[in-house]
């Protein structure tokens, strides 16, 4: 596995450290920008105003408008203190509604306006769903944090038409990825390079093809292996 890591040194006088700090500063202003996501064949972006005071949103999911009955797993789910949440597991070609509650000190405020949203009806494309540990939900930049997750999920899913559903949990770490402290860095970003046989991947680079663009790329494959291992 080869790494590759990006490097900055926590030195106040540095522009990266400016940039967290006025960060941070938006982010408890609720200064941030909403991310945009198109809906997916199985997901889709809910997003709302913030509300002053709010401590956390609980979130309804339904595909009625009068909720008369909910989405499995999405009645008076508690999201935690965030501006928008990915809905996930969700029916292709659908019409979904969703709205929203904010609580606080003083208890849990009414619903939000319903909002409607409808799946793609599409078979194909790429969906990503993400999740975000505690190291993400607690940090008070977490809006700031999930928007720019939430916008490289929507370049990433436009670029792909494979129907390949992909679950991707974030979370911060303090340590690289071979166990090492990350000491007063910044930030590290990891790349791996992870050798397979030939003969398995061709084959199973064939098996998967089921469109004739596929059969097009693969009557082009080498016919014979030009190494014993790709990286």
């Amino acid at each position: 596995v080869a790494k590759h890591f990006s490097r900055g040194s926590l030195d106040p006088s540095q522009a990266d450290s400016q940039a967290i700090t006025r960060e941070t500063a938006d982010a408890l202003a609720g200064n941030i920008e909403q991310p945009v996501m198109t809906p997916t064949r199985s997901s889709f972006l809910a997003r709302w105003h913030v509300v002053r005071g709010a401590i956390g949103y609980r979130l309804d999911v339904s595909t009625s408008p009068l909720f008369d009955s909910y989405v499995s797993s999405y009645r008076d789910l508690d999201i935690g203190n965030v501006p928008n949440f990915v809905v996930t597991g969700l029916k292709r070609g659908t019409t979904y509604y969703y709205r929203v509650r904010p609580y606080g000190s003083a208890g849990t405020g009414d619903s939000s306006e319903a909002v409607s949203v409808t799946t793609a009806s599409i078979r194909s494309g790429l969906v990503i769903n993400p999740t975000f540990d505690s190291t993400i939900t607690n940090d008070p930049r977490s809006s700031a944090i999930q928007a720019m997750i939430i916008s490289a999920i929507q370049k990433y899913q436009a670029l792909f038409n494979d129907p390949i559903t992909v679950s991707i949990r974030f979370r911060f770490s303090g340590f690289h990825v071979d166990g090492t402290p990350m000491g007063t860095l910044i930030g590290a970003s990891n790349s791996g390079i992870y050798p397979t046989d030939w003969d398995p991947y061709i084959a199973a680079l064939k098996a998967d093809g089921t469109t004739a663009n596929d059969a097009a790329a693969n009557a082009g494959l080498p016919t014979s292996a030009l190494s014993t291992k790709i990286l």
